[in-house]
């Protein structure tokens, strides 16, 4: 792939590391975020996910009161989920802490940078998802978040991406605590939503929960789509609550 280039500067912004304005999924003033404009994935901040996130900040339930809330951001990339959800909590009151996993060095950097914005604490771990998180406790967190990168480029990819898709819901499932919440995403075009969702329901029956999905959301509306070609409806996001 051909290396992003800058072809023209602005004056007084270091684009590597630049703050950009975001609408508050949960009303009031707009977030702030640390973004990489130039080598960050995309345009530096995924957009798509913005109605997503609205969905979950409207249909999460409310958490016990006098205890922390516990979010773990898998794949958190600067921190949407993380920052967004922690604004949301720490508005209605509640102390709010934040474990931030991602491969990227950088992203975790401008993930805690972005959530330590909202008042919430950031704990960040550089892991791979797939293979590094059987080691965390279960049942540790009140909100896991699960929102991989696309884990099928190709029509080859589609059994390993499946199963891939299948193990990390797996183990998001068995992090949340028995009265918490969990966001699984797929932006895999190739990954039909029928099949995305069986996976939930393999996920949820090897850890013996039944999850109760109260939210099912896809691609911000400014990302249309044609109905001649259906790959582009590529964004799932489905909002689960565990239920005893």
């Amino acid at each position: 792939e051909e290396e992003p280039r800058v072809v023209r500067e602005i004056q007084g912004v270091a684009l590597d590391n630049a703050r950009i304005s975001v609408a508050s999924a949960s009303g009031g003033e707009p977030l702030e975020f640390w973004v990489d404009l130039v080598g960050g994935q995309k345009t530096g901040f995924f957009l798509d996910q913005a109605a997503n996130v609205q969905l979950a900040v409207q249909r999460l339930p409310r958490p016990e009161a006098g205890k922390p809330v516990r979010i773990l951001d898998l794949c958190c990339y600067v921190g949407q989920w993380g920052a967004q959800l922690a604004r949301h909590y720490r508005k209605l009151g509640f102390e709010v802490h934040v474990t931030s996993v991602d491969a990227s060095a950088k992203a975790l950097e401008l993930a805690k940078r972005n959530v330590e914005l909202q008042g919430a604490r950031c704990e960040t771990i550089k892991a791979d998802v797939l293979h590094d998180l059987a080691g965390v406790a279960a049942s540790s967190f009140d909100v896991v978040i699960s929102d991989p990168p696309a884990l099928i480029k190709g029509r080859k990819d589609i059994p390993q991406g499946t199963h891939a898709y299948l193990q990390l819901h797996t183990q998001a499932m068995r992090l949340v605590t028995d009265t918490g919440a969990v966001v699984c995403c797929s932006c895999s075009a190739l990954l039909e939503e029928e099949e995305f969702v069986r996976t939930l329901a393999k996920a949820s029956g090897r850890n013996r929960r039944r999850i109760r999905w109260i939210g099912r959301g896809a691609q911000a509306p400014d990302h249309p789509v044609l109905a001649e070609f259906p790959e582009g409806r590529y964004l799932k996001a489905w909002i689960g609550v565990v239920s005893s």
